[in-house]
C-alpha cells in the first residue's frame, strides 16, 4: 500500500492520520506533511499510526525530524495507534518517546481538550 497521511484540525488540535508502509518514497511526503502541520496553528499534535504497514529505516530520521519540529512549535505531542512490536522497535531506536505514546485517540481528546 502506498503511503499517504491526512490532516485533520479543529481549533488548537491536529490529528495526522498516517496509511500506508514509511519508506525512502514516502520521505517528500513526510517533510510535506512536517510543512503542513508547522504552518498550522495546533497546540496539540497527535500522529496517528493505526493504518501504518510499516516504517523502514531509510525515514527514521523524517520521522524524527517532524516530532522535533512539532515540539519546538507546539505544546503538546502524542503518538497512538502503533501495533506493539512496531511501537518497541521505535522506542529502542529512539525514533518515539515513550512519554507521548497514548493508548488511542479518546484517550487523548479525553485528557487533553
Amino acid at each position: 500500500m502506498e503511503f499517504e497521511y491526512k490532516l485533520f484540525s479543529k481549533g488548537v488540535i491536529t490529528i495526522v492520520s498516517f496509511k500506508g508502509r514509511m519508506s525512502k518514497e514516502s520521505k517528500e511526503l513526510l517533510l510535506a506533511c512536517q510543512d503542513e502541520i508547522l504552518k498550522g496553528p495546533a497546540e496539540i499534535v497527535v500522529l496517528f499510526f493505526r493504518d501504518v504497514s510499516g516504517v523502514d529505516m531509510s525515514v527514521h530520521r523524517e520521522l524524527t525530524q517532524i516530532q522535533q519540529e512539532i515540539r519546538k512549535k507546539s505544546s503538546k505531542l502524542f503518538v497512538t495507534g502503533l501495533n506493539s512490536a512496531m511501537k518497541q522497535l521505535l522506542a529502542e531506536k529512539g525514533i518515539i518517546r515513550l512519554s507521548e505514546i497514548k493508548g488511542g485517540l479518546e484517550e487523548i481528546l479525553r485528557t487533553t481538550v
